[in-house]
């Protein structure tokens, strides 16, 4: 370990003085970087935390239940039990406190590395390329990404202590290594990483194998035990999806390539890929860096090959949760490998300088200006990468219904950075804006620019001219939209009901009903425009069309769907009490929702409108059979005595059910 860092100049610095200078201008740079994250709002995952707050202030044990994804990371859910007790449910200040641990996470890496044997300048810059990093600025605004940096700093020092006990140290630290894994793992399950990657440093180092090998095996222990427990607390977690999906090995395999390729390709500017997935290109790249993984493995040791392990190791683990997610936090811990690397050539080149000019300072102005240039790439990244995860939060809210809180903020996003943003988002916008009767000209302007050649953009434009002035899509157009295929379809018929659905909603029926026919006319399949067709028209007291449609509702519509038809079926049979379709359709919903009583109810009641129909007959018939199959067979014997008396033309209501 060094204990003093001697200058060009000829001065030199305590190593303490060393890295109190780092913290303070990282801390400078760090706040100069992530400061405007201060501002996001919570996300919705959030929410998951703030509440399992509170179950746990209430009954401590509710650290582990299942009702609560934050379960799954249980570190990070003390942690914000203290957070919330300092600030309560304050935004800002909370925030504000996630970017000052991201600084501090990165000055402990720095200062790990070092301990770890590499180089205090490799080290130092290492960590600021690390602070850097594009895909972190999801990090400081999301709650639930504190478990990242107490995984990684944790983890590194478990490395470190257990490299520091196979060359000869003692026996306590090989304990205190165990129980920071332990801390790793409970922050996050990819704190299997550093179990691995703990005898891999101890052999870079030089230890004896056969120690290494009597040892090591306890790390994948603690990880894989403790992250099954963890799991049986919350199954449903993400991190643990993939363990039931690790059978698709050539999946995995595609994913990891596609992980360790954007990992490398792009860690000081915003990728598309990490907005609408890997690609191929992500893929050859990861496969090129493991061949190069492979060759520096067999010539020789070197922090290349390093920074390639480090990498390896977090992805296969936690390479994407669900093997289709592609997000930038999951990159945290594997993006020590590309700053590692990063670091290396900015000083290796410096040292490939002619000899004249390396002496003094001149051999730092090749990695001086490398790392200006990038931080100076990073930063400006951030206008579009901010934009990208406004968008991401406000689609996340949409998501959950809370359309007026979600659109502005995907709005915000779009048009902050158009080009980053997949279709997917602009369909959402527009979508969305048209059931709250907001404009959508700006983003779809903006998605032409981008996606001029997206057939569903672009007939979405063309359907918003009609909409915009009141006017229902001509044929023409609704024939252009059916041939351009399937997306198209759905994406313009949504828009056209969601229109509908805000007339609807001001109670203009007429002008609602129009639109609902026009989402039909591009959608006949559509069943949500079906149902609420049918609503419209009862609304204009049409029961018999709306009767016509609620037959044709019945056709697409399968179990839990129907239930948008019983208000409507409801004011049918108050209007038309004789309609024994309308009061056979009306148990068919109940049906479907599995509500067999109710179910029961609306055919008796039916049938003592229309005595011996032997269509509501047929369905109590079915429903008496349906409780019989449950096992209920006082409900099935009190619909038999009730279909006998009825057949027997005594037609007297169903017997309330016994107390």
């Amino acid at each position: 370990m060094w204990n003093e860092v001697r200058l060009p100049s000829g001065h030199s610095l305590s190593s303490r003085a060393v890295w109190v200078v780092y913290l303070i201008a990282l801390m400078f740079l760090g706040l100069f970087q992530l400061w405007d994250a201060r501002l996001f709002v919570w996300y919705t995952d959030d929410f998951d935390y703030l509440d399992h707050i509170e179950q746990v202030k209430a009954d401590p044990w509710g650290l582990f239940s299942p009702d609560y994804a934050a379960s799954g990371r249980p570190l990070a859910s003390i942690f914000f039990i203290l957070l919330n007790a300092l600030f309560g449910d304050a935004q800002v200040p909370q925030h504000v406190v996630l970017i000052l641990i991201h600084v501090l996470s990165t000055w402990s890496l720095a200062r790990l590395l070092t301990k770890l044997g590499y180089p205090l300048e490799l080290t130092t810059l290492t960590g600021l390329l690390f602070l850097f990093n594009v895909s972190h600025y999801e990090v400081p605004y999301w709650m639930s990404c504190v478990s990242y940096m107490g995984c990684l700093v944790s983890g590194v020092w478990a490395v470190v202590a257990y490299k520091a006990w196979a060359l000869g140290g003692s026996d306590l630290r090989l304990g205190g290594a165990c129980f920071l894994i332990l801390i790793s793992t409970l922050f996050h399950a990819v704190g299997i990483t550093f179990a691995l990657l703990a005898p891999y440093y101890a052999l870079r180092g030089g230890a004896r194998v056969p120690a290494i090998v009597k040892s090591a095996w306890v790390f994948p222990l603690i990880s894989v035990v403790l992250s099954i427990l963890i799991m049986s607390a919350y199954p449903e977690h993400a991190q643990h999806k993939n363990v039931t999906q690790i059978d698709q090995i050539l999946h995995v395999g595609e994913l990891t390539l596609a992980y360790i390729g954007r990992a490398f390709l792009s860690p000081h500017w915003l990728s598309k890929a990490f907005v609408v997935g890997p690609t191929n290109i992500d893929v050859i790249a990861g496969f090129l860096i493991l061949c190069m993984g492979c060759y520096l493995a067999y010539r020789y040791r070197s922090t290349p090959l390093d920074a390639i392990v480090w990498t390896t190791l977090a992805f296969p683990i936690f390479g994407g949760s669900t093997l289709e997610e592609f997000r930038s936090r999951y990159f945290y811990v594997a993006n020590v490998g590309p700053s590692l690397m990063i670091a290396w050539v900015l000083i290796e080149a410096g040292t490939r300088i002619p000899k004249g000019y390396r002496d003094g300072w001149g051999r730092w102005l090749v990695p001086a200006t490398g790392t200006v240039c990038l931080l100076w790439v990073s930063h400006g990244e951030l206008d579009k990468t901010k934009p990208v995860f406004w968008a991401g939060i406000g689609r996340s809210y949409m998501a959950t219904g809370a359309a007026k809180t979600g659109l502005p903020l995907l709005g915000k996003g779009i048009l902050g950075s158009p080009e980053n943003l997949a279709p997917i988002y602009y369909y959402r916008y527009a979508s969305n804006a048209y059931f709250l009767g907001l404009d959508t000209r700006q983003v779809l302007e903006a998605g032409l620019n981008v996606y001029p050649n997206d057939a569903s953009i672009v007939l979405l434009a063309e359907t918003d001219q009609y909409i915009s002035n009141h006017r229902i899509v001509p044929l023409d157009l609704v024939e252009r939209v059916q041939n351009a295929g399937r997306i198209p379809v759905r994406v313009v018929s949504q828009a056209l009901h969601n229109v509908a659905s805000y007339l609807y909603n001001k109670e203009d029926y007429a002008a609602a009903l129009r639109f609902y026919a026009n989402a039909l006319q591009v959608d006949p399949m559509k069943k949500d425009s079906t149902v609420f067709f049918a609503n419209t028209l009862n609304r204009q007291n049409r029961h018999a069309d709306a009767m016509t449609a609620y037959e044709r509702y019945f056709e697409l519509a399968q179990g839990a769907e129907m239930q948008d038809a019983i208000p409507g079926l409801l004011t049918i049979v108050n209007t038309t009490p004789k309609s024994s379709e309308a009061w056979a359709y009306l148990s068919s919903a109940y049906l479907g929702l599995g509500n067999i009583a109710e179910a029961g109810r609306a055919a008796a009641a039916g049938l003592d409108q229309i005595p011996s129909d032997p269509l509501l007959i047929q369905m109590l018939q079915e429903i008496s059979l349906l409780h019989r199959d449950r096992g209920e067979t006082k409900e099935a014997n009190r619909i038999a005595e009730y279909l006998n008396k009825a057949t027997s033309s005594l037609n007297p209501s169903l017997p309330d059910e016994p107390e």
